[in-house]
């Protein structure tokens, strides 16, 4: 997958290439996900160089997670300090830049929270 990051082959062609050796190895789900996870992951880190997502990169990115559905809003935990996580709050920050308003979704439980009257 990383030749679909690095504009040498698109996500079909990468995607395609990386199940037939998935195949052949005795993966669960999980496994495949984390070393989907791994390449995003370095993806980010690259991409996030310069303090920012293009939207080229950022189209990227969201083409390759919808393709693969991965679990994104719900990292395992060896990816939650990672770039992975930074890329929904680099998506925000460039939707603000470009004069959108971004969908927000708040995933804090209200027991966090005090009613004011």
């Amino acid at each position: 997958m990383i030749e679909y990051f690095t504009d040498q082959l698109d996500l079909q062609k990468a995607q395609s290439r990386c199940e037939k050796i998935l195949a052949k190895f005795p993966m669960n789900q999980d496994g495949i996900d984390d070393a989907y996870l791994h390449v995003l992951d370095k993806a980010a880190t690259n991409y996030m160089k310069n303090g920012s997502l293009s939207s080229t990169e950022q189209q990227k990115i969201d083409d390759y997670i919808h393709a693969l559905a991965l679990p994104v809003h719900n990292l395992p935990s060896k990816y939650q300090n990672s770039e992975i996580g930074k890329i929904e709050q680099m998506s925000i920050i460039s939707k603000i830049q470009n004069g959108y308003i971004p969908d927000l979704v708040v995933r804090q439980p209200l027991e966090n929270y005090t009613l004011q009257p």
